[in-house]
């Protein structure tokens, strides 16, 4: 049981945790309110070095060798990062207060993605995630349903509406996956659900559930990368010529939207004030501020490059430096600002690397395409939520991609 929440930790970070909270009737209050959050991740870190090291007694050498270097990239990574930012800055308090994030949440996170990239282990994963998936849903229809009278979406344990949306963008993404594997493939996985004869009915109603919830949050952000996710896969439809499979999904989306412009009436305000709020993303060259502060932060960012842009301003400069004292919620600007052009093209090919293994492992790898399609709303945070600088699930990511195996031939599936 430790082992399967471990890695589902990895995959899905922080937000697991929150769904956990959920389970128990709990609420997460904040860091100064309550330190349940920190025994977590303690906990997780614990239980990660455990794993390691029972994998490195037992493992071959190649996999011995794959965890170890692990350590070692995610090491010099916490140099580049909160080292060089720590002497700069002369151990600020915001770089404190990262660094101990990232030891505490990126490390263990990119370690679990090392681990999980092996073939047994990855075929562990995928099965723990599918599994999931319905139990996640229902725990967001929940907490939508709880909230439908109060007239907004609050805390899913303790988890604000946009880190809600978010979320549901995440299972969206995983469930879009199954729908789009072929029948038999999608059997061959032992989970009980996909064995049903009502396997898609299944799969389409937590669909259904899950877009809710991510209109319903209200957030922009899940929107966009909803909309982000739903276009990939009509081009993967699109490309496979599966037009009976592309005419189903698209009459399936125009269905949603019919009952959710019915569902916008007074006596549900919130609905309305959530199609409101999202349809400002419409407006976006009205001349209007509807980022809430992000573009101000987007040109100090900027003009901060600007001003060094060679090799930029330091680690976590913006986050100093700027008068926000926080990252700039987009990855490129923050990036720019305190790497430079040179630390911004080092930094863009890791990422490019670990993009490309992704992409010649998700057609033969049914888990790899369930991360990968994870890791896009993950990305579409990165440009208007988040930082990659301690992100729980894009060092799961990116850990898990650098070590994935060499292309190959067959399709595999849990055995």
């Amino acid at each position: 049981m430790i082992a399967k929440m471990i890695l589902l930790c990895g995959v899905f970070g922080e937000t697991l945790f929150f769904t956990i909270l959920t389970v128990f009737g709990m609420s997460y209050l904040g860091i100064t309110e309550s330190s349940i959050y920190v025994y977590y991740w303690a906990g997780v870190c614990f239980f990660v070095a455990l794993l390691t090291v029972k994998l490195v007694l037992s493992a071959n050498y190649t996999k011995k060798a794959s965890v170890l270097f692990g350590y070692i990239m995610i090491s010099i990574i916490f140099l580049c990062i909160y080292g060089i930012g720590a002497v700069l800055f002369h151990l600020d308090p915001i770089i404190i207060r990262y660094g101990r994030a990232f030891l505490a949440m990126a490390c263990p996170s990119f370690i679990i993605g090392v681990i999980c990239s092996d073939d047994m282990h990855r075929e562990y994963l995928g099965t723990i995630m599918v599994k999931f998936i319905p139990i996640a849903t229902l725990l967001l229809l929940y907490n939508m349903m709880r909230q439908l009278d109060v007239g907004y979406i609050e805390s899913l344990g303790g988890m604000n509406r946009l880190g809600t949306g978010y979320y549901a963008a995440q299972l969206l993404a995983v469930t879009l996956c199954l729908l789009h594997m072929k029948r038999e493939k999608r059997q061959m996985v032992k989970v009980g659900y996909l064995h049903s004869s009502f396997q898609r009915l299944i799969l389409l109603l937590l669909l259904f559930v899950q877009i809710l919830v991510v209109l319903f949050s209200a957030s922009r952000g899940p929107v966009i990368a909803m909309t982000f996710l739903l276009l990939y896969f009509l081009v993967l439809l699109s490309g496979d010529n599966s037009w009976k499979k592309l005419t189903k999904v698209v009459s399936f989306g125009v269905i949603m939207f019919l009952i959710y412009r019915t569902l916008a009436v007074p006596s549900l305000p919130h609905f309305t004030n959530s199609v409101g709020r999202i349809a400002t993303i419409l407006r976006i060259s009205s001349g209007d501020d509807i980022s809430t502060g992000r573009i101000f932060m987007y040109r100090k960012g900027i003009d901060m490059f600007l001003r060094k842009p060679l090799f930029g301003n330091g680690p976590q400069a913006f986050a100093i430096k700027s008068g926000y004292d926080i990252y700039p919620h987009n990855i490129f600007v923050e990036l720019l600002c305190d790497y430079g052009i040179v630390g911004t093209i080092l930094w863009m090919l890791l990422f490019l690397y670990v993009f490309a293994k992704y992409v010649k492992n998700k057609e033969t790898d049914w888990v790899v395409s369930l991360v990968f399609s994870i890791a896009l709303v993950v990305a579409v945070e990165l440009m208007f939520s988040g930082t990659f600088t301690y992100n729980a699930q894009f060092w799961f990511v990116v850990g898990f991609g650098m070590f994935l195996p060499k292309r190959r031939n067959e399709y595999r599936v849990p055995e």
